[in-house]
């Protein structure tokens, strides 16, 4: 027998098997009327709008910026069915991990960091074991997370998992076909995968989806693809998410992640959309001031978090600004309350925010 005709065998008997398909292999087309008359479920999510479920998906960075970091916190959080960045909904699933760049000492430093609780989390991981993406090493990956019952595999990373010409289309074709074997079982995938060093074009800059290394097929099959980038202000430590691909709902628009290190445990936490530098601040500072004077009573900045999704600082920065320029006021609320002011929930001494009415800006 051919290997394409068992291939194609392989391929039917795993089609026979997943209920999630919609097609049987080797059936006739169907028309596009029996097409549109068909239901669908809704569109599940492994992770609500950045991987669907039952897909290929690639998180891509430059080398150093946290790819490993970040899959490992997804694995914890699918693992548990919490939220990614303390923001995005997951679907509790079992999750396999296949590590061919990093020792099994560093993964257990960067687990305990990243969770105080492991026990009995349905995370597997096979680490420096020389696996490839190949026809009976796939199968037995598909084997082994269907006795434990898990649904999501994450490849770390795609380069040093095939042995193809990751330039070649056709070479990186039939890589992306030992993928599809996971997904046609219902399962889902998320590879990570490098940023190249140079441009494709000297003195310009990539698209976003093309800083990958390889053959465009790498960005062609993936239903989903966001890419990392570290950010670093002062001691504060950020990673920049943006979303170069998503099949199944709109892209999100970029947004950022503060990384949070205290007594040796990490944790990833979602700040809002970002924006570059000045431009960011300025609409920060104009969102405030919106805020403030459509508000009847004095406000903190807990509200203003809640109401900007930003993190303190940056709104208390531009506070600031607003202050000293006299476009909005601040008083202790303690002395709001003694005067009998409206003021938002919250005790002690803290500064309150309103807006300059037009008696005080006469009279300064």
């Amino acid at each position: 027998m051919n290997i394409n005709m068992e291939q194609n065998i392989n391929e039917q008997e795993l089609n026979t098997s997943s209920e999630l398909n919609v097609y049987t292999y080797g059936a006739p087309a169907i028309s596009i009327e029996e097409l549109c008359k068909k239901e669908f479920p809704p569109q599940q999510w492994i992770v609500e709008n950045i991987f669907a479920r039952s897909t290929i998906n690639q998180l891509s960075a430059p080398p150093n910026n946290w790819k490993t970091w970040v899959t490992l916190h997804l694995a914890l959080c699918i693992a548990r069915g919490e939220k990614v960045f303390d923001k995005f909904p997951t679907e509790q699933k079992g999750v396999l991990i296949v590590n061919e760049e990093d020792p099994e000492y560093l993964l257990k430093e960067r687990f305990i960091a990243l969770q105080n609780e492991i026990n009995n989390l349905p995370i597997y991981i096979h680490t420096e074991r020389g696996i490839k993406l190949e026809d009976y090493i796939v199968e037995e990956l598909i084997v082994e997370m269907k006795e434990k019952k898990l649904e999501v595999v994450i490849l770390d990373s795609l380069s040093v998992l095939h042995v193809a010409e990751e330039n070649s289309a056709k070479d990186m074709g039939v890589v992306f076909d030992q993928m599809k074997k996971f997904t046609r079982e219902g399962m889902t995938v998320i590879f990570t995968n490098h940023h190249r060093k140079r441009p494709r074009q000297g003195g310009t800059k990539d698209d976003i989806q093309e800083q990958t290394r390889g053959s465009t097929v790498i960005n062609a099959v993936p239903a989903g693809h966001i890419t990392c980038e570290e950010k670093k202000d002062g001691d504060k430590i950020s990673l920049i998410i943006r979303q170069a691909k998503l099949k199944s709902a709109k892209k999100l628009n970029p947004f950022i992640v503060s990384v949070q290190e205290e007594g040796g445990k990490i944790g990833f936490v979602f700040e809002g959309e970002y924006e570059d530098g000045a431009d960011a601040a300025t609409k920060l500072r104009e969102r405030i001031y919106e805020i403030i004077n459509g508000s009847d009573r004095w406000l903190g900045v807990a509200d203003l978090k809640e109401a900007t999704s930003r993190s303190e600082k940056p709104i208390r920065d531009q506070l600031a600004v607003l202050v000293k320029d006299k476009q909005i006021q601040r008083e202790q609320r303690s002395v709001l309350r003694k005067r009998g002011e409206i003021v938002s929930d919250g005790s002690g001494a803290a500064g309150l925010y309103f807006r300059i009415q037009p008696e005080k800006e006469a009279a300064t």
